[in-house]
């Protein structure tokens, strides 16, 4: 399966002087196979082939430790910076929902209820994604994709008023 990646992004999380041409390289000489790499603007996209036993090269957060990795057995310094997130503000609750989850199947699960309201995500949001063939719809729906593209974990959003249980039942 491919991905496609900007150069910029990942380097949100690597840190190095390398050039785009050098990372392509020395990545599809150890892991991956860079297909192509090519002008998008004023920046570089990877196009990148990740075979079925890499999942974890289908995240920014993989690719970037691995970039780190072979960058750094090739002697050219670079270092991997997480991906940072604060901490959400704690208000008061005012609202309640049951979670009922199998461990087995689903292991993280967090729940934030807020209002929010739907509309066009910032420009850097659409503009990153859709670089990586994902079509922007608005700000809810393009969050859970850009996350899912930095840790390689899908994530969902539900409207707490359209559920008339006010529970989230996962299974398989």
């Amino acid at each position: 399966m491919n991905i496609k990646i900007l150069d910029s992004w990942l380097r949100e999380y690597v840190k190095t002087n390398a050039k785009p041409k050098q990372i392509a390289e020395i990545l599809s000489l150890t892991s991956v196979s860079v297909e192509r790499i090519e002008k998008h603007g004023s920046d570089f996209l990877y196009d990148i082939e990740v075979t079925t036993n890499r999942p974890d090269l289908m995240s920014l957060t993989g690719l970037a430790r691995e970039t780190t990795a072979v960058l750094s057995e090739n002697n050219i310094h670079a270092s991997f910076t997480p991906p940072q997130f604060e901490a959400p503000k704690k208000e008061k609750n005012t609202a309640s929902i049951t979670i009922k989850n199998d461990p087995k199947l689903v292991n993280r699960i967090c729940a934030v209820v807020m209002e929010v309201q739907v509309k066009p995500s910032p420009k850097y949001v659409k503009e990153r994604l859709e670089s990586t063939d994902i079509r922007s719809l608005n700000n809810l729906i393009d969050i859970t994709n850009y996350v899912m593209r930095v840790i390689g974990h899908p994530t969902h959003v539900f409207d707490y008023d359209r559920l008339a249980t006010q529970t989230l039942a996962i299974r398989k």
